[in-house]
């Protein structure tokens, strides 16, 4: 039995390496917007970047370095069902998959057999549930594991499903709705994205901790840190992402034209380039572990402060 909404389709094979019509793939977007992004597509939302565009944030701890979870804008919501039952969780899945075409599912990924990140990345990751009937289920995940995936699809058996999802300690369900009461318009919805993007980098420490982070990466064991390149890269690439959306905004015209100065953009680009920059000698130092790129790694990371400190003193202008 098919538990297809019949009139909500996922069509063609979803493909996630690459950018799609509207430049978005998983250089900017990370696992949960990813999967949001084609629901939004099924309800035709029409600016699919603003939904993700998000202020900027910096917390780290020791040589890693994160920002905020990313939330909605335009009005839409998550409405999360956590801490779901192996015995419950198909049943959960069918439910919501009948009700709104698909079904949203995160879980621990370090204990997910599925997952490419099984055992070697500690994080909440999330995959969408593209069809499901009473013997198979469908993914569509940009981490899945080979044995079960082609690309960014998979379809797993559900006995199988199951018993993988026995071992998961943080997992649940999900499903996006939009709040058709909301009034907000996108310029002062942006300009709160900007307020908050100063406010945290500039005045409530996040540059600080940038530079914290860069401290502890000069004064760190280069054995030590060799052995933490692959966390590192991971890290650092789901940090980044939220700079390279933010370009790509500015170029497709997301950015409401009282807010787009040049000055400002221009530093944003620069920012993007030296990032790009960490990840080339990241990836490198990995293949080539024996060298020492300790020092240009520095040196670059030093060249992105001093750029997004000139970002944020030109967006507090507009």
């Amino acid at each position: 039995m098919s538990y297809q909404k019949d009139n909500v389709k996922f069509h063609g094979n979803i493909e996630w390496r690459f950018p799609d019509e509207l430049g978005l793939y998983d250089r900017n977007l990370d696992c949960k917007q990813l999967a949001i992004k084609e629901i939004l597509k099924l309800h035709q939302e029409r600016n699919i970047p603003r939904v993700f565009l998000n202020p900027f944030d910096c917390r780290h701890e020791g040589l890693k370095i994160t920002r905020k979870e990313p939330k909605l804008n335009r009005g839409w919501k998550i409405k999360e069902f956590p801490e779901i039952s192996p015995l419950k969780v198909i049943e959960l899945i069918k439910n919501t998959f009948f009700q709104h075409g698909y079904c949203l599912i995160y879980f621990d990924a370090y204990n997910i057999q599925f997952s490419s990140y099984y055992q070697k990345h500690d994080i909440v990751h999330w995959s969408l549930v593209t069809y499901i009937d009473d013997t198979h289920i469908t993914l569509v995940d940009m981490a899945g594991d080979k044995k079960y995936f082609d690309g960014n699809t998979g379809k797993i058996q559900l006995n199988d499903f199951q018993k993988i999802w026995c071992n998961c300690k943080n997992g649940g369900i999900a499903y996006i709705w939009k709040d058709q009461y909301s009034k907000s318009n996108w310029e002062n919805e942006f300009k709160q994205v900007i307020q908050t993007s100063v406010n945290s980098m500039l005045h409530t420490g996040g540059l600080n901790h940038f530079e914290s982070f860069i401290t502890n990466l000069k004064e760190t064991d280069i054995d030590f840190l060799r052995k933490k390149l692959e966390s590192m890269e991971f890290e650092i690439h789901y940090y980044r992402r939220l700079r390279e959306l933010w370009k790509l905004a500015a170029f497709r015209g997301d950015i409401p034209t009282k807010f787009k100065k040049a000055s400002w953009i221009e530093e944003l680009i620069d920012s993007c380039t030296h990032w790009s920059l960490v990840m080339g000698i990241l990836m490198k130092w990995k293949r080539q572990e024996h060298r020492d790129y300790q020092e240009k790694l520095v040196d670059y990371f030093e060249q992105i402060l001093m750029i997004e400190k000139r970002l944020f003193l030109e967006l507090t202008k507009v």
